[in-house]
């Protein structure tokens, strides 16, 4: 038939102590119950665009799925045999339904790792070395550059150089709930780490040295995003015009008991407001653009917390914007003095 997947699922499954490696075409397609466990996932150097067996994710989901205690290690996506013009590949994995994640690692992957439409939770996974470039952008380098899946990840990183896909490690359009997770070196276009356009929160977890290319170098909330004991370390955006070095927020935005640190944008070092945060019990501090700390546009309430050794291109550690005029304060329900904003 015309079905792409090594493996299509509509019953009950399980993959136990399993290796994937050296396929392609897409993996899974499960429409029942699978529960994936021990599991290897490494190598996988192809995915055959060819529009008649075009795939979302190397696994798709769309029944109730548990991948635990398992790995994704060195799938380098590249366009198989001749190069196809095409963009559908949305992640590594999609999902539609419901998916459970647990004390699984994704690492050196040159694409999103999950696309999420449904109900998704990741407990205790650690995603590191991730840039998403699609299969459009990586059918440009592959035609232009004559790459074959011979090239390994460090090679390949030197031709990828559009990270053109939004949310490196997640994008969410749904539900998404992640606890004690380890997000290190993810590059994204819009939202280096997260993008979230449902309702994310994360909790007891650490992003480290995330990047994106324009707005929100570790995440961007365009829904509601609550954030609970999270740190926030070296994140940056690159553009001249760049928002929110740590959060681009267009959303609603809770924070409590967490730190942004170091992290840098030409506007909002720690983050760049474009309509509600609420902050309890935080740091933000050591960040650099105009705004250094937080560059804000419409609301902030903020209690119990510090802003703290930024630096930025104006005098102002925080910084609002009405009207195109600025003003020296936010006014939100607590007034802060930016000039002593500490």
């Amino acid at each position: 038939g015309n079905n792409p997947y090594i493996i299509s699922n509509n019953g009950n499954l399980q993959l136990v102590n399993c290796t994937f490696k050296d396929n392609s075409n897409g993996l899974i397609d499960n429409n029942g119950k699978l529960e994936i466990k021990n599991t290897k996932f490494n190598d996988i150097l192809q995915l055959n665009q060819d529009p008649s067996t075009n795939t979302e994710g190397l696994i798709n989901n769309n029944g109730i799925l548990t991948i635990t205690e398992s790995e994704f290690n060195n799938n380098i996506i590249l366009p198989y045999n001749i190069p196809t013009k095409n963009d559908d590949l949305k992640a590594i994995i999609k999902n539609n339904n419901e998916l459970l994640i647990d004390n699984t690692n994704f690492t050196n992957i040159n694409h999103r790792i999950i696309y999420n439409m449904g109900k998704l939770t990741l407990t205790n996974n650690k995603f590191e070395n991730i840039i998403s470039t699609s299969a459009l952008v990586l059918y440009r380098i592959s035609f232009n550059t004559e790459l074959t899946n011979q090239y390994t990840y460090n090679t390949f990183k030197i031709y990828s150089n559009e990270k053109n896909m939004d949310g490196g490690a997640l994008y969410s359009t749904n539900e998404t709930f992640i606890i004690n997770c380890v997000f290190k070196n993810i590059w994204g276009n819009n939202g280096g780490c997260i993008y979230n356009t449902g309702k994310v929160d994360v909790k007891n977890s650490l992003i480290n040295k995330s990047q994106s290319n324009f707005h929100g170098g570790s995440i961007y909330n365009d829904g509601r995003a609550n954030l609970n004991n999270i740190s926030i370390i070296e994140s940056k955006v690159h553009s001249e015009s760049s928002k929110g070095g740590g959060i681009y927020n267009n959303g609603i935005l809770t924070i409590t008991n967490s730190q942004i640190n170091k992290c840098s944008a030409e506007n909002g070092g720690g983050m760049y407001n474009n309509n509600i945060i609420n902050i309890t019990n935080s740091i933000i501090s050591e960040c650099s653009g105009s705004g250094a700390g937080i560059y804000n546009t419409k609301s902030i309430n903020m209690a119990n917390s510090q802003i703290i050794n930024n630096y930025g291109s104006t005098n102002y550690r925080i910084r609002y914007e009405q009207s195109y005029t600025y003003y020296d304060a936010i006014y939100s329900g607590i007034i802060y003095n930016a000039e002593n904003a500490n």
